[in-house]
């Protein structure tokens, strides 16, 4: 962890300095596409890994690094404490994992975020990973709009499948086969309620038709959103 002394995104010694700029991907959903195969789930809340920002960007002629860091798992005013300290030390963002139900206590996502945009002023806020399959999407997008207004812009819009704890489909009635299917319906609808006045819409699992919520978020279109 760099010195409280030390910016965060000064020039590199070493090799990392001759680097260029590069580009990570996002996170891989929990299941692959291959049968057969499994990684660990960005959901996960003992993942202390932020989903990949760009890694490296050029920053006045110097390659500067983006640090994220991930403290849901503490007491809240623990987790209040540290936050405030991770923005001191020049982090570039906060995540949370999101569970409905799972095997360690665990605060609920988007609500967490709200507490540490009221105690931030600068620290991107984002969902690693958000389980969209188990909410309703119009809801979803009523408060993540609401959240990035109210933090001026820094919410990333986390999203993934899920799947590692099927009784929190079972909780929130949602067949666990569907949650694909669902999470690729949702993160439209969510655009859609983001971006369009008297917006419409027709889904599987999802219609409406000239329906707006306002206010709408502080990044046009919306926040970035992570899959």
């Amino acid at each position: 962890m760099p010195s409280p002394g030390r910016p965060i995104g000064g020039g590199l010694d070493g090799p990392l300095r001759d680097l260029p700029q590069q580009q990570v991907a996002p996170a891989e959903p929990a299941l692959e596409r291959r049968r057969g195969r499994r990684r660990p789930p960005p959901s996960h809340p003992q993942n202390r890994v932020a989903p990949a920002q760009p890694a490296l960007e050029q920053a006045a002629g110097h390659h500067a690094v983006r640090f994220g860091a991930s403290l849901s798992l503490h007491p809240p005013a623990e987790q209040w404490a540290l936050v405030r300290r991770i923005e001191e030390l020049g982090f570039e963002s906060i995540w949370t994992g999101d569970h409905v139900s799972f095997y360690l206590p665990l605060y609920e996502s988007l609500t967490l975020l709200a507490s540490y945009a009221s105690i931030t002023t600068r620290l991107r806020l984002g969902t690693a990973v958000y389980l969209l399959a188990l909410r309703q999407p119009a809801i979803v997008a009523k408060i993540t709009s609401t959240l990035d207004a109210l933090s001026t812009g820094r919410l990333i819009f986390g999203v993934g499948v899920g799947g590692e704890n099927p009784k929190e489909f079972e909780a929130s009635g949602v067949p666990h086969r569907e949650r694909g299917a669902r999470v690729d319906e949702g993160i439209e609808v969510v655009r859609t309620l983001w971006r369009d006045t008297a917006a419409t819409f027709k889904g599987r699992f999802t219609s409406f038709e000239g329906v707006s919520i306002d206010p709408k978020p502080a990044q046009p279109g919306g926040p970035p959103i992570w899959v």
